[in-house]
């Protein structure tokens, strides 16, 4: 499925006729008119039968302009429309009355559109039309695209960035079948929802829409109510609606935890490494008409299999807390390490702890990242910009898996708990979370990482969890901004073969004690070569970082300029430093030491890099291998 996010679109001016008051859900309902209509006609919502029945005339839609009753409601990015979908009324002899679930790009009879549509007989297809006021609308001709049979059968629409699917559920065996799906560019917002034409003018053919579900996905592609074999206490399906970049997401269940899970989950599905994150705040966790417990929880999930309740997963949630109502008092990072085992918990926050729990009222941003193929990390954050790593992990997952937004009440029973999500994100791994760090306050911003040391803790790294081999090279852009009380702890470059464990060490290349003085550093053994090179504090120097079997070289230049090379350590990777990540060397004293532009190379080829820049506009690293 083609993965995309969706801009905002221009104004429309609109020839608008006609239009009438909300119906359910929809926003308002209109005849479409382009002069062959011959008949007014109407829409009702029957709340105790979940129905909504449209009653329309007109010539048809088709050709270069429509003639149909339209309910719709106006929304931007991804959506799933379901409903049973029947027909009747209009002529007996006239086959082609339609009911149709339809997107439209606005409300002119000669709109882009499209649309699954229902004949009297059954016949059920996708129909198209790609460019405005076109005389060549599109439909499925071949038979296999026309399943017969299908009048008051579940149908649905999906929109997936460009693409719309046309899908039915199988009345045989239950299972979601697609039919056919094409490619119809619209520009957000859109107009989607029921559609209905008597295919002749002056008649009134009669459409019902039943247990209709209008899940607005926004960014994602995916919705699933998660209800578990193991617990199987979810009694009402959850939903998401998505305006203006905020998203309301409701659902229940018995608990996202032990063997199976049961919740609402919108997600969509990605290689590599990649993060969601979100501000979470509850709405409507207890007490009023919907319940929940102290135990409801919303969150941001990273999930092996989407739709399986039993999958292994990885998250950071808030729950509701306790008070009446309770807005969030505890975040925990959870995780299943995989398919149907039992879940696992470390609490980050508590009731009653010291912790700033200016959350409460305001919402806390949430973060989940794949750091690595195998490696996991959670954060949180009061402002979206200043992130604290909350917890990390090692848990196999395959290649590809679910990132999205989970809510569950932690209650048997029909209560909802409602949660609003915004500021929401998926994004390739970047910034400072697609870092582990080991001492020191490392944090992206102003487009670059910046180390800030408090203590003379030694030593201090950051570095990328990817295997790239044993040989290769290490570059990037450092500056020293506070040399405070130049000394040996003074120290601060790029380190290669980084290897995690109680103390984090690596081999290094680095600005050492006084301005001029470069020298290469196993942590492990000791120092190595040195070279008198003019660096100066305040300015930005590039240095790049070879490692090849036991040796060692580097080089130092001014960004940008030519500079001088370093004598190669023969044998300095003795003492256990075989293996291990690239990254960067922080200073080991009181100071602060700026990075940017940090790349791996191998064999002469670039294969990661980051430019830490703002992973709010731009995607801040690319692995390229």
């Amino acid at each position: 499925m083609l993965k995309k996010i969706f801009a905002v679109c221009a104004v429309f001016s609109l020839a608008v006729v006609g239009a009438q008051a909300q119906v359910g859900i929809f926003d308002g309902n209109m005849d479409i008119d382009s002069g062959r209509l011959g008949a007014v006609g109407s829409a009702s919502y029957d709340a105790a039968s979940d129905t909504y029945t449209v009653n329309g005339s007109g010539h048809d839609i088709w050709d270069a302009a429509d003639n149909f009753h339209f309910v719709y409601k106006q929304i931007s990015g991804n959506f799933i429309l379901t409903a049973d979908v029947g027909i009747s009324g209009g002529l007996a002899t006239q086959d082609w009355i339609k009911s149709m679930l339809m997107a439209r790009q606005d409300l002119t009879p000669g709109s882009v559109n499209v649309g699954t549509r229902v004949r009297r007989d059954g016949q059920y297809s996708l129909q198209w039309r790609t460019v405005a006021n076109d005389t060549n609308s599109k439909g499925s001709t071949a038979a296999a695209l026309r399943v017969v049979g299908l009048n008051g059968a579940r149908q649905q629409l999906i929109r997936i960035g460009d693409t719309f699917y046309c899908l039915y559920q199988d009345p045989a065996d239950g299972q979601w079948k697609e039919i056919e799906h094409h490619d119809v560019p619209m520009v957000d917002p859109i107009y989607v929802g029921l559609a209905v034409t008597a295919h002749d003018e002056g008649q009134i053919a009669t459409g019902t829409f039943t247990n209709l579900e209008l899940q607005e996905l926004g960014i994602f592609e995916n919705a699933v109510t998660l209800d578990s074999a193991h617990n199987a206490h979810v009694a009402v399906p959850g939903s998401i609606t998505h305006a203006n970049g905020v998203y309301t997401i409701s659902g229940n269940g018995h608990d996202i935890w032990e063997a199976g899970d049961e919740g609402f989950f919108a997600y969509s599905e990605l290689a590599g490494n990649n993060s969601i994150s979100a501000k979470v705040k509850w709405i409507q966790a207890k007490g009023g008409t919907a319940g929940g417990n102290d135990w409801a929880k919303i969150g941001v999930m990273i999930r092996e299999n989407g739709a399986d309740p039993a999958s292994a997963h990885y998250w950071i949630e808030m729950r509701c807390g306790a008070g009446d109502p309770a807005l969030g008092d505890r975040t925990d990072a959870q995780w299943r390490p995989s398919t149907g085992a039992a879940s696992q918990n470390k609490q980050i926050f508590k009731p009653g702890s010291t912790t700033d729990n200016v959350f409460q009222t305001d919402g806390l941003w949430l973060r989940t990242t794949r750091v690595g193929a195998d490696q996991f990390m959670s954060e949180y954050s009061y402002d979206g910009s200043n992130w604290v790593v909350a917890h990390e992990l090692t848990l196999p997952m395959q290649e590809t898996v679910a990132y999205g937004i989970i809510i569950t009440s932690h209650t048997d029973d029909q209560q909802m708990v409602i949660a609003e999500v915004s500021d929401v994100k998926i994004e390739p791994a970047g910034g400072a979370s697609a870092w582990v760090t080991d001492h020191g306050d490392w944090v992206v911003e102003d487009g670059v990482m910046k180390m800030t040391a408090s203590d003379t803790t030694d030593p201090k790294h950051a570095w990328i969890e990817q295997d790239f081999g044993a040989d290769y090279t290490v570059q990037a852009d450092v500056r020293i901004v506070d040399w405070t009380n130049a000394a040996d702890m003074s120290r601060a470059g790029v380190g290669v073969r980084i290897q995690p464990g109680a103390e984090v060490q690596g081999l290094n290349l680095l600005f050492h004690q006084n301005e001029g003085r470069v020298q290469f550093l196993n942590d492990k053994r000791g120092w190595g070569p040195q070279e008198a090179i003019p660096w100066v504090i305040g300015a930005w120097y590039t240095l790049t970082m070879t490692i090849e079997g036991n040796t060692m070289s580097g080089s130092v230049a001014p960004v940008g300029g030519s500079g001088w090379a370093m004598a190669d350590w023969a044998g300095g990777t003795t003492q256990t430093r075989d293996d291990g990540y690239p990254g960067l060397a922080g200073n080991s004293n009181v100071g602060e030491v700026w990075y940017d532009n940090f790349k791996v190379i191998v064999g002469g080829e670039v294969v990661f890099e980051d430019d830490f820049e703002d992973a709010s506009t731009t995607p801040s690293w690319e692995l390229m291998k």
